[in-house]
């Protein structure tokens, strides 16, 4: 479950992993990552989270962008981990209105990411959790296969893709705004009916 897509903007950092890749088409990454989500017990759930200033110099391409936030990219952003799920995360500005959010763990927790531009994003280019374009650093866990929440808070009736790589793009899940999926444990894929939680290797946000 992973891939590429057609972003302009994407990053380059280091540490545990994330990044955005930019808009070719079908970068192809290796096998399925295993690994649970953070919210199943993984390495951001124990490690203590990282601040801005570590996002800044883990990945010189970041700019701070307000509380609990860094821009990785044009109109992608990181969001750090905010105690109080959802209702703290929208009242503390991370997922700001025309924004569509996702976050590793259940209940808006963990990390996460949120875009405000309509453009594709490859999870599998973005080191996790640090933003850093997978093309351009060290190598390490990746940001598909681990999106366990999400909130679309766009413009209303705007619609957000997912998609799972399965050897091609396949569209798995698709939510219109407003939307807020606390535990996509609980969800079913849209196509036929499978696992949605820990599956998603690109977003398109509109």
């Amino acid at each position: 479950m992973r891939k590429s897509f057609r972003m302009t903007a994407l990053i380059g950092a280091v540490l545990g992993a994330l990044v955005v890749l930019p808009a070719t088409t079908g970068s192809a990454y290796a096998s399925d990552d295993p690994t649970p989500s953070a919210g199943s017990g993984s390495s951001s759930a124990q490690a203590a989270p990282l601040t801005v200033q570590d996002i800044l110099r883990l990945n010189p391409a970041a700019k701070p962008a307000g509380a609990g936030r860094v821009e990785i990219a044009d109109g992608v952003f990181l969001l750090l981990p905010t105690a109080g799920g959802a209702e703290a995360a929208i009242a503390a500005g991370t997922c700001a209105y025309y924004n569509l959010c996702v976050w590793e763990n259940s209940n808006m927790s963990g990390y996460g990411l949120a875009w405000e531009a309509c453009s594709q994003y490859d999870l599998g280019g973005a080191r996790y959790p640090d933003g850093a374009w997978v093309g351009t650093g060290a190598s390490g866990p990746k940001w598909n296969d681990r999106i366990s929440s999400m909130i679309n808070n766009q413009t209303s009736g705007t619609r957000a893709n997912f998609y799972n790589w399965e050897g091609r793009w396949v569209q798995a899940f698709w939510t219109y705004a407003f939307d807020r999926r606390a535990n996509l444990a609980i969800d079913k894929r849209m196509d036929n009916g499978g696992k949605i939680n820990d599956v998603i290797d690109m977003v398109d946000p509109c």
